[in-house]
This record gives C-alpha cells, structure tokens and sequence, in this order.
C-alpha cells in the first residue's frame, strides 16, 4: 500500500493533472516513464501482476480515487470485476482495441463458472451509452465481426438494440450462423452416442434380469443305523421267526 501510495505522490509531482488524464495514444506506458517513476511503477505494476501476497481490495481502494488507471485495471482484473476493468479500458484510457485484448486474455486464462463473459460486459457498456451511441456502435460491430464466434449467440441477440439495422449485422452473421450449426451439429452427434450407450447398457441389463439360473440341491444320504437300531432290528425278526415256527 504505502509503495502505490509513494509512486502515486512521485507521479504527481512530476505529471501534471491534464497528462495524467491523457488517453491510451498520449499517455506513457506504466514502467516507461523517465527517471525513478519508471523504475518504481514498472516495479509496481509488475507486484500487482505477478504476486498474490496483498489485499486486493484494500489496495484498490486506496488507488480508486487516482489516475493510475492501469494499476487499477490490474486490481478490478485480480477480483474478477471485469466490468470495471473495462469501463476504464474504454471510458478513461478510449482503448478499445485493448478492451477485446483484456476479454482475450480474460477468456485464455479461463474463466470462473460464476463469472460473466468479459465480451458480453463489453457489448452491454457499448450498448448501454446512448450519448456515443454511434462511436460505441461501430466498436461494438467491429467486436461481433472478430470474435463473434466466441460470444454465446442467444447473448448478443438479447442485447442488441432495436433500432440497429439487420444489414449491418451481415458480417456477424455470416460467421456465426455457420459456426453454430457446426456446434449444434457436433451436439446432435454427442447426444445420439450417449443415447444409444445408453441403450446398449439398458438391454445389458434386461438382459440379465431375464436370465434363469437352476439351482439342483442334492439332499446328502442318511446317515447308517446306530448299533442300538440295528439290535432292535434283530430281536425282532427273531421273535418274528420263532412265532412262525
């Protein structure tokens, strides 16, 4: 904190408020500064990018309120606030090549389940000024034409305005639609396997069921007469036979 906090009163000290606001096209790259304020924000931004041994939040809360508006794009980045990562892409810095940049980099890095596409941020804050309604169109038309396939298409159907003309969606949906039908054909092809795996196991199973075992239990002899039985057994008889004679 106290290291953002000596950059940013060094920054001040040596840019003046105008260059400080100045856009992407005027403004220096963090870390190319001439003298110490190079050094120690290339040092910064380079902290902030590579380690995750500092409170996010508490340092962009102390930053919110400057204009090292890179750094600060690093921290919303870091918490996953895209929106407001690219509102200071576009609205501060009006770079709007590097907002798609950011979304590219956002979407090779992977992106959390929870999270909202940064494409689909971009095209809602394009969408959504209707005081540069015709800048942000452009921008916006250019982003569907170069990475439209990426961008879930029912999701830019849903935000697109009502009076923008069919005809200038052309290009979009030419890539699109293709691409689309592609995906939707792949997902036909995947669900007919799992379907018949899935009938294939179930007649599997059937056909178990149907089976029928038997079972021949073999009752075990009985067991010899006991000497006492067998006595028995001879004194009758010979009573028998006396009584006959």
């Amino acid at each position: 904190m106290e290291y953002l906090r000596s950059v940013q009163t060094l920054r001040a000290s040596k840019v003046t408020e105008e260059e400080a606001t100045l856009t992407h096209r005027d403004r220096c790259k963090p870390g190319t500064e001439p003298g110490t304020l190079g050094e120690l924000r290339g040092k910064l931004v380079t902290l902030l990018t590579e380690s995750n041994l500092y409170d996010v939040r508490h340092l962009l809360h102390v930053a919110s309120s400057t204009t090292l508006f890179e750094e600060r794009i690093l921290l919303h980045s870091k918490m996953g606030d895209h929106r407001a990562a690219l509102r200071l892409l576009v609205y501060q810095l009006a770079d709007t090549k590097q907002a798609e940049r950011y979304c590219e980099e956002q979407h090779r890095q992977g992106l959390a389940e929870d999270a909202e596409d940064p494409f689909i941020e971009l095209l809602d804050i394009y969408f959504s000024d209707p005081d540069r309604e015709a800048e942000f169109t452009r921008s916006a038309l250019s982003l569907l034409e170069t990475h439209g396939t990426a961008i879930p298409p029912v999701a830019v159907l849903q935000r697109l305005p009502r009076r923008l003309p069919v005809k200038s969606l052309q290009s979009y949906l030419r890539k699109v639609l293709p691409h689309t039908a592609h995906k939707l054909r792949h997902g036909q092809v995947v669900q007919s396997l799992y379907r018949y795996e899935n009938l294939r196991v179930n007649c599997e199973l059937v056909s178990a069921a149907l089976r029928v075992f038997v079972v021949f239990r073999r009752d075990p002899p009985p067991p010899p007469p006991s000497d006492t039985a067998s006595s028995s057994l001879l004194t009758h008889n010979t009573v028998a036979a006396d009584q006959a004679t």
